[in-house]
């Protein structure tokens, strides 16, 4: 799902956190590698983690979603609305 993702760098949220709303560092592009980007005036490296956030709209009630993923570069998990954890 290309576009902006909400971008929440040294941070690992959980589904609890997110239901809070937190402001991400910034919107990020994905799909794009995070090294190339400068957050609080800081170029990120190649190590490190972070959350990335997609809020879907116009889905319809009822349908099911899904999202494939084709690649990962580390190690990684999921959640979708109502926490439920999808390993990764």
């Amino acid at each position: 799902m290309p576009g902006n993702w909400d971008f929440y760098w040294d941070r690992l949220l959980s589904a609890d956190d997110l239901a809070k709303n937190p402001l991400p560092d910034y919107e990020a592009p994905v799909p794009s590698v995070w090294n190339r980007h400068t957050i609080h005036r800081r170029q990120l490296g190649g190590t490190g983690y972070a959350t990335y956030r997609l809020h879907v709209t116009g889905a319809k009630a009822g349908q099911p979603l899904s999202m494939r993923v084709l690649v990962y570069r580390s190690a990684a998990c999921g959640f979708q609305r109502g926490g439920e954890h999808v390993p990764g």
